[in-house]
């Protein structure tokens, strides 16, 4: 266990420059390709007395634990940090930077052995900015449970840690009256997330695919709530009349 703490600002600036040396030939859209040297750098960045300040609240974190989905990411950090603290709030840009770079290697995709995708910043380094913050990989998983509890983190957080699911996290921040609504969210979690692996299947987000969750979140809880009075209703019934575009994702 680990001692949280927070990057002041030149820490931040450290591991931006890591990310921007190996980052400064390669397209916005494209990842660059780094290695286990890379990723031990940006780790000591951590543990860098000149770089870092304690958390005045004393909490740990565990430095080897392995996370399978961005969920796992959100509720161990939820149950870990202090539930009241001015310090575990949105604007310490520092602290989330920080723990990015603790998990950093967790936070990468493996292209081949030894070597990993590195993307944008913003995936890495937190930006208190409204186009932005909902890309942090560590952040938002994290503030999604905490604010609107665990099936809710479940449906919009549920994939690969490195992943940045920005359609998920776009449409979270859109479907306020979805997310008011328990049993649809338990609705949703019954069509989208695979029982074997607790990942959302895949063509969830596509904007194609028939009976995807963006339309249900978006489209869909409008179009019922003119009839009826969803937040009255059983997950199970919600199911019942739900259009037969979603009949493919049961089961």
């Amino acid at each position: 266990m680990i001692k949280v703490s927070s990057f002041n600002s030149l820490g931040i600036q450290a591991f931006r420059d890591l990310i921007n040396e190996k980052r400064i030939t390669v397209s916005h859209s494209a990842p660059a390709i780094v290695d286990e040297e890379f990723i031990e750098s940006v780790v000591a960045l951590c543990f860098d007395e000149n770089l870092t300040t304690s958390l005045r609240d004393k909490c740990e974190i565990d430095e080897t634990k392995i996370f399978h989905t961005r969920f796992e990411v959100g509720k161990y950090l939820h149950d870990q940090l202090p539930k009241e603290s001015n310090e575990i709030v949105p604007d310490n840009d520092g602290l989330w930077t920080w723990i990015s770079a603790l998990y950093f290697e967790q936070l990468l995709e493996s292209k081949s052995r030894n070597t990993f995708k590195l993307w944008s910043e913003y995936r890495y380094i937190f930006l208190n900015e409204l186009r932005r913050f909902y890309r942090h990989l560590v952040f938002t998983p994290f503030w999604i449970y905490r604010t609107r509890g665990e099936d809710v983190a479940r449906f919009f957080v549920s994939v690969a840690p490195f992943t940045g699911g920005d359609a998920v996290e776009q449409l979270y921040s859109r479907v306020e009256y979805f997310v008011q609504i328990p049993s649809l969210v338990e609705a949703a979690l019954e069509l989208y997330v695979d029982p074997k692996t607790q990942k959302l299947k895949a063509g969830t987000t596509s904007k194609n695919k028939p009976g995807g969750a963006i339309r249900l979140a978006m489209q869909i809880p409008q179009q019922l709530s003119m009839t009826y009075d969803l937040s009255s209703m059983s997950k199970d019934e919600i199911l019942d009349i739900l259009p037969h575009e979603f009949d493919e994702w049961r089961g």
